[in-house]
């Protein structure tokens, strides 16, 4: 929460979502929405045209949200009610854990995103990263207190170690390149090659599931 206060994200969701053999969905949530926000929000109506829940739920990669995100589905009175409560624009990112497992992190506010391409560049990177730290910690944490599931059987090569956790540091293809000597061409290779492995759709996801496998060593908050 502190880094996307930093950010100047004044509300901050994670929520991690569990399909169980049973047919039954857990929620668990954590951040700081405004409790009266919370229940008028979360009706099964409300969620089910909510054009951002369903997108953080099919996509890989983080996206931004508006006034026009709403009003392109139809769905402009739910953004209205939402801006009340500060929800006015944001970012979400939607992270895909093995059995049907999704981890969500939203932050929002009331005030116009950056109009500079490279710093919503920038800032969409630093989010898709700082969610997948964030997930790593609450987990650590026990703060999601989610049954034990199966866990994949990934064999990863020596240079895929080197490259994810690099990647996991912050460091970017060509910043990866410099360092292990070599293209950047060749270090989106082998990502790509780990992003097939684990069956995810980014490199910060891959990262994710290497930590927590113990595949690569874990990163400290």
């Amino acid at each position: 929460m502190s880094f996307a206060h930093e950010l100047e994200f004044g509300l901050v969701l994670a929520v991690v979502i569990a399909d169980q053999p049973s047919g039954q969905r857990h929620v668990t949530r954590l951040g700081n929405t405004p409790a009266a926000f919370l229940e008028a929000s979360q009706s099964p109506d409300a969620l089910a045209r909510d054009p951002v829940n369903r997108r953080s739920q099919a996509e890989h990669l983080p996206f931004v949200y508006d006034q026009e995100t709403y009003a392109q589905v139809g769905a402009g009175d739910l953004w209205e009610e939402q801006a009340q409560y500060g929800y006015k624009t944001g970012i979400s990112v939607g992270l895909h854990l093995p059995d049907k497992r999704w981890f969500m992190l939203g932050c929002d506010r009331d005030k116009q995103l950056p109009r500079s391409d490279a710093k919503m560049a920038r800032m969409l990177a630093d989010l898709h990263l700082g969610a997948v730290h964030a997930l790593t910690a609450a987990q650590r944490l026990g703060l999601f207190n989610l049954q034990e599931v199966s866990k994949p059987a990934v064999l990863l090569t020596p240079k895929e170690k080197l490259v994810l956790e690099l990647t996991a540091k912050g460091k970017t293809s060509r910043g990866v390149g410099r360092i292990l000597e070599l293209s950047e061409h060749t270090v989106n290779f082998h990502l790509r090659n780990v992003m097939g492995k684990f069956g995810v759709g980014s490199k910060h996801e891959a990262v994710y599931l290497a930590s927590d496998l113990g595949l690569i060593g874990r990163q400290r908050e």
